[in-house]
């Protein structure tokens, strides 16, 4: 989905800037400034498929890496979301910048792939969430010790298992 927005993007961006933008009589994208941001965009842009088609191999293929579950497995994933929506985030970006007001505009869809974008880097935790499954990744699950140390000083539980007692009971209330 973000590479898919990010691509219909530098399309846009590639026919506006080909055919209705002139600067001096050339193409907006016959300048070497505008050129290079061009350049940079699809670099990325292919950059963030391989890597996810790389990790899909990685993880489903016949001779993957760690089952697709394992914590190894959500980092990988996890680190090439989050380079996708930073991917997609730029290349978004600086379609609006190349085409100033006209990236607002309703009929080129910069706006919806902007606001889509942004959804989707939102969902399932955004791209802190996004950090912190590499991280216990790379090292395993943070332990929350001197969460309980406290919790327990203060009189709140007796024990760790409390808490799941608790949440368990809740649940079985509704």
């Amino acid at each position: 989905m973000l590479v898919g927005a990010a691509q219909a993007a530098i399309e846009i961006v590639l026919e506006w800037t080909g055919k209705s933008r002139l600067i001096v009589g050339k193409p907006m994208r016959e300048r070497s400034l505008f050129a290079a941001i061009i350049g940079d965009m699809y670099r990325l842009i292919e950059i963030a498929r391989a890597s996810y088609i790389l990790t899909t191999t990685r993880i489903m293929g016949k001779s993957a890496t760690w089952p697709p579950w394992s914590d190894q497995a959500l980092a990988l994933i996890s680190a090439v979301r989050s380079f996708a929506a930073d991917v997609a985030e730029y290349v978004i970006n600086k379609s609006m910048e190349l085409m100033g007001a006209y990236g607002y505009a309703y009929e080129y869809s910069l706006e919806k792939y902007y606001r889509d974008f942004k959804i989707v880097k939102i969902w399932l935790g955004g791209p802190y969430r996004d950090r912190l499954d590499v991280s216990q990744g790379l090292y395993g699950p943070f332990k929350w010790e001197d969460f309980y140390d406290w919790v327990k000083k203060e009189g709140l539980i007796e024990s760790k298992h409390d808490i799941r007692r608790n949440v368990e009971e809740e649940l079985k209330r509704m």
